[in-house]
């Protein structure tokens, strides 16, 4: 049931300004959560980073082949990764919507 004036025809300034941040704090929540995962992102990306420059400097095949193959390697990598996140998105979207 909406709230409404005193004549009952249209919902209240209250009942508006209500919904209003209602919706302001669930978009504010909303965004934390993707800017806080995205921090979290950022720090495992950077392990990674590291780890494989680890790698390629102990593995000596590896290590001749230089930048080039650490860019590579790393870039198929990260297209692997984001055509796995991009699909399990595009899955679950699709499972959302057919439900009633």
């Amino acid at each position: 049931m909406v709230n409404t004036d005193s004549s009952g025809d249209s919902p209240s300034l209250a009942w508006h300004v209500a919904t209003l941040v209602e919706e302001n704090a669930r978009e504010a929540v909303n965004k934390s959560t993707s800017l806080a995962s995205a921090a979290v992102v950022l720090v495992a990306a950077l392990a990674w980073n590291s780890a494989f420059q680890t790698t390629f400097k102990r593995v000596s095949w590896l290590h001749r082949s230089g930048p080039w193959a650490y860019a590579i390697l790393v870039t198929i990598f990260a297209v692997v990764l984001v055509r796995l996140i991009n699909y399990a998105s595009a899955v679950r979207v699709s499972t959302s919507a057919s439900v009633p």
